[in-house]
């Protein structure tokens, strides 16, 4: 008690101190992707999951599942174990910091009735059950009509939205690293094919994605596996071309599948179009399991007028 006068008055609970465990895992996290120079889609596309999923663990909105820390341990080339104690203090704090909102105050009166809160609460439970059955079939239809608009759409080539100086800044030439020669930097994606296998049933195993960089004025082509590729056919022999129909001039990649994306070197855009192509071979993915693009050129430096 503290003495005011000649009263004596309890003292005031202080603030609850902020949540830290999980905000250092998250800055932890961020620091060590940092450390091996990688951008939040190139570390995303490392450790198997969407950009969107990475941003929420490193701004401490989602604590990681143990095995996705693992995966994050191996990935980053960290020590056995780095990850995981934060992940522990992390998960401790949170649970002690929902407790005593969870605790109802001893000074609150006893509950007489139920709570019965919102519009829904004087609902029958059939009525409630049968708006949810509903709710969940509309929520399925939305799904597969934006699936099937993704398909309608698929190989067709998407105008960037970033702005494109008149001439290449970067003097490069046919069949160059794309990585190498940091023509990489600003490469945005101009068209995209999956590779569909048919048996048991249609199903994405993997996606020839074709790359373009105003910078060097040059297209080449991006294999992207998805994780049915983990599953079915682990061992896949990939084969990447990217042609140019203009002068018959072509480069191939061709290498084992490594459970990461592989890339082809570059060719030039102004002598004309490129096409690309995957090829994948597997006894699993059946003969010819392949996908193209249209011929795709890059976009045009400046915007034409409408007519």
């Amino acid at each position: 008690m503290v003495a005011s006068g000649d009263r004596f008055t309890e003292p005031q609970p202080q603030a609850a101190t902020p949540i830290e465990a999980p905000q250092c895992l998250a800055d932890e996290l961020r620091r060590r992707r940092l450390e091996r120079g990688w951008s939040l889609r190139r570390a995303a596309n490392e450790m198997r999951i969407s950009s969107s999923s990475l941003l929420d663990y490193e701004k401490g909105r989602r604590i990681p599942a143990e095995d996705l820390i693992g995966v994050f341990e191996r990935t980053l080339e960290l020590p056995v174990d780095a990850l995981q104690r934060l992940r522990r203090e992390a998960l401790i704090e949170r649970a002690q910091a929902k407790t005593p909102a969870a605790a109802a105050p001893e000074t609150s009166p006893p509950e007489t009735s139920p709570r019965r809160q919102g519009v829904f609460a004087d609902r029958p439970p059939w009525r409630r059950l049968a708006e949810a059955i509903l709710c969940a079939l509309i929520g399925a239809a939305v799904t597969l009509a934006v699936q099937a608009l993704f398909h309608k759409r698929q190989g067709t080539v998407a105008a960037p939205s970033v702005s494109y100086s008149a001439l290449p800044t970067r003097q490069v030439a046919d069949d160059q690293d794309p990585h190498e020669t940091g023509c990489d930097r600003d490469g945005t994606t101009i068209g995209v094919s999956d590779v569909v296998v048919a048996q048991p049933y249609r199903l994405v195993v993997a996606q020839v994605v074709a790359r373009y960089s105003p910078s060097c004025a040059a297209i080449w082509m991006r294999f992207e596996p998805t994780r049915a590729l983990d599953r079915l056919a682990p061992n896949a022999r990939v084969t990447l071309l990217a042609e140019r129909p203009a002068d018959h001039r072509g480069v191939t990649f061709s290498g084992d599948y490594v459970g990461v994306p592989l890339w082809s070197n570059m060719l030039l855009a102004r002598p004309g179009c490129v096409i690309g192509t995957l090829q994948l071979s597997d006894p699993a993915v059946a003969p010819g399991a392949a996908a193209s693009t249209s011929c795709l050129s890059g976009p045009s430096p400046t915007p034409s007028r409408p007519r």
